[in-house]
């Protein structure tokens, strides 16, 4: 992801900014659904899945016996370490 901006592609084909200064309170428990999560990251659920399993991020919380989601504020504290990176 290095060179290139968090968010995802709007209907015009341009990346959207995420806002990434809302605080760990305001959106700590957030619960992101993997579509959501997806776009932000900018993957494909192949390599989330193998992300998670070798521990390269965030492992996904269940909410029901067929739904899962992820902790919005360790996506996005995943993308900032990313940026740090680069």
């Amino acid at each position: 992801m290095c060179g290139s901006e968090p968010g995802h592609r709007g209907s015009d084909g341009q990346i959207e900014r995420i806002d990434m200064t809302t605080t760990s309170a305001e959106n700590g428990n957030t619960i992101i659904r993997k579509a959501q999560v997806l776009d932000l990251v900018g993957m494909r659920s192949t390599w989330l899945y193998a992300a998670m399993k070798r521990g390269e991020f965030p492992k996904s919380v269940r909410l029901s016996a067929n739904a899962v989601g992820w902790r919005k504020s360790e996506v996005l504290a995943w993308i900032a370490e990313r940026e740090e990176a680069c």
